[in-house]
């Protein structure tokens, strides 16, 4: 965009992404396992999701069918630091920027997606759908 980096690095508090996911339905919701084959398709690890029950609805009147009914969002919000800006003014790579972030202390859409499927509130399917892997 031709902005200068050290404007971006002194004014820059903070960047947010967000992603909609559906919800599962509520009414019709039910337990499902994972194989492992599944979940590292997806990107999980494995060991780390061994020990979580996760829901997904197998359809029903009040969701027409689809096991989903309503959206939730999932967020990313990277707050700058010092760190952060001094990175920025240099103009460090997008991965180096990333790892510092996750360092001080920033949950991924992906991480955050995780939460809510661990929570019963979506699906790992919809949350890969929505976020790919990383």
């Amino acid at each position: 965009m031709g902005i200068k980096p050290f404007l971006i690095a002194s004014s820059l508090q903070g960047i947010m992404a967000q992603r909609l996911v559906r919800m599962n339905c509520t009414n019709c919701k039910e337990p499902i396992k994972y194989t492992p084959e599944q979940l590292l398709e997806m990107g999980f690890e494995i060991d780390a999701l061994k020990d979580f029950t996760f829901y997904k609805g197998k359809g029903c009147k009040n969701c027409n069918n689809i096991g989903y009914r309503g959206r939730i969002g999932i967020y990313e919000l990277l707050v700058m630091n010092e760190t952060l800006r001094d990175m920025t003014y240099r103009m460090a790579s997008t991965e180096e920027i990333r790892k510092a972030a996750k360092t001080s202390g920033m949950t991924s859409l992906k991480e955050d997606g995780l939460m809510k499927a661990k929570d019963g509130n979506t699906t790992l399917e919809e949350v890969f759908r929505t976020t790919g892997i990383e």
